[in-house]
């Protein structure tokens, strides 16, 4: 089976861990599957038409930022191999299955894909199959498959198909990967998908993420570990036992980035321990600066709060990165200005401002089409948080404002002298980062619709 990942147009690159996970299922059944990462692939359409002629079945994954990627590479496939099978995953497809087939994809697989990827490449009468939609003359989607509860079942990511020297991030020590230590979220934010991986969280063990970065360090040299978790530190006293062992472990200068962290669910030892683990920078949702908003979008938590945890984190050497959002469902410009002074307000090392993007499928789409206007199709076009546009507005909150807002949050964050401070002593990692860094400077200063 070969397994492509679309295009993300943006600067950075991180390896497709949920891919590698689809692979590993299939390396189980005895199948060699490849992987074609678009990302880091030079010419990949010719390279995956000649993938074709050794296989019958494709897999593509996707997010709404790679959405417009994946449907150009499927109809590539369908127009130069009509006769391949393309199989569609990921969040996003999940949410409009109905809009890929049969013209995109011949089966989409709804949810958590490795148990259905199996099944898929074993059985042949697809109504037998949970967890997908397929085309059978009419629409098919059969009953959902329950979430897979024990992750250590499923292995490590298969990383020896992918070459971790060609990935970039403006931080990270190469070779970095990113890894997942859960799935779920419980909170309801509405502006946040649960298609895939559920509301429920389910924990892989101490002892199995151990297993995997002593493999990740010891088989491929990386250097660094980016944890892309929801809510890292939901479960405190498994994060205590987990910076335990990677202390006691010691892997000799091996870094870590945090995933996501809510401001009101970390204390001091966490933050102690996570700096003593190799930990050097950890991600904090702060989203606005307005309370008002952050209770009617779900997220409930003081602004108090956020500001402790983050004077906490920055006490015991840690970078801070705070991740916020304009044009949530309730902003206005006086809320959005708000979130801006807040964030000005914060001891933390970077701030990262995106524009509000309603998902096919959540509350926050339901609104958008009920009061306000969509100003792209999101069903078929890829969204980049940090392209500077906005994709929807309402009578009240318009898409320039919202931009404007956003522009003018990059220029007086960044352009502020404790900033550059900050900046020039900022260690990157590659010395072909230093042209994105002057692109993204010069973004900053001069982006304009």
């Amino acid at each position: 089976m070969l397994l492509v990942n679309p295009r993300y147009n943006w600067w950075w690159s991180v390896a497709p861990f949920g891919l590698g996970w689809i692979a590993t299922s299939l390396e189980r059944l005895g199948i060699r599957p490849k992987v074609i990462d678009c990302q880091v692939t030079r010419n990949y359409k010719r390279r995956i038409i000649e993938s074709l002629r050794d296989y019958p079945t494709v897999g593509i994954s996707s997010t709404i930022g790679t959405i417009s990627s994946a449907l150009e590479i499927a109809s590539f496939i369908r127009q130069n191999s009509p006769k391949t099978r393309i199989i569609m995953g990921g969040p996003h497809p999940t949410a409009i299955y109905d809009k890929l087939l049969p013209r995109y994809a011949d089966i989409v697989v709804l949810g958590e894909g490795e148990d259905t990827i199996t099944e898929l490449m074993q059985e042949k009468d697809l109504s037998k199959i949970k967890g997908i939609a397929y085309w059978d003359g009419s629409l098919k989607v059969n009953e959902r498959r329950p979430l897979i509860e024990d992750l250590d079942r499923l292995g490590f990511p298969a990383w020896h198909l992918f070459d971790l020297k060609r990935y970039r991030s403006l931080h990270a020590h190469i070779p970095f990967v990113p890894m997942i230590t859960s799935r779920g979220c419980p909170y309801q934010c509405i502006y946040c998908t649960k298609f895939v991986h559920g509301s429920k969280m389910r924990l892989r063990s101490v002892e199995n993420v151990l297993s995997e970065i002593d493999y990740l360090v010891n088989s491929f040299g990386v250097k660094e570990i980016q944890i892309v978790d929801d809510n890292f530190t939901f479960y405190q006293s498994w994060v205590k036992e987990l910076c335990v062992s990677i202390i006691t472990k010691d892997f000799n200068g091996l870094r870590f980035v945090s995933g996501g962290i809510r401001a009101d669910n970390v204390d001091l030892e966490i933050f102690s321990l996570l700096k003593k683990a190799g930990f050097y920078l950890v991600n904090i949702g702060v989203e606005s600066g307005s309370e008002d908003v952050l209770n009617k979008v779900g997220k409930a938590i003081k602004l108090d709060k956020i500001k402790e945890t983050i004077n906490i984190a920055k006490s015991t050497g840690l970078e801070v990165r705070a991740a916020f959002m304009f044009g949530l469902p309730f902003d206005t410009k006086e809320t959005m200005l708000q979130t801006l002074n807040f964030a000005k307000s914060l001891a933390v090392d970077n701030a990262a401002f995106g524009i509000a993007v309603p998902f096919p499928g959540t509350a926050f789409y339901e609104i958008v089409r009920n009061k306000g206007r969509l100003l792209e199709d999101l069903a078929m076009n890829s969204v980049c948080f940090y392209s500077g546009k906005s994709v929807y507005e309402t009578d009240a909150l318009k898409a320039k404002d919202i931009e404007g807002i956003y522009r003018k949050a990059r220029r007086q964050f960044y352009f502020r002298p404790s900033q550059f401070w900050r900046a020039i002593n900022l260690k990157i990692s590659s010395i072909s980062l230093i042209p994105r860094l002057i692109k993204y400077g010069y973004d900053l200063l001069f982006y304009r619709r």
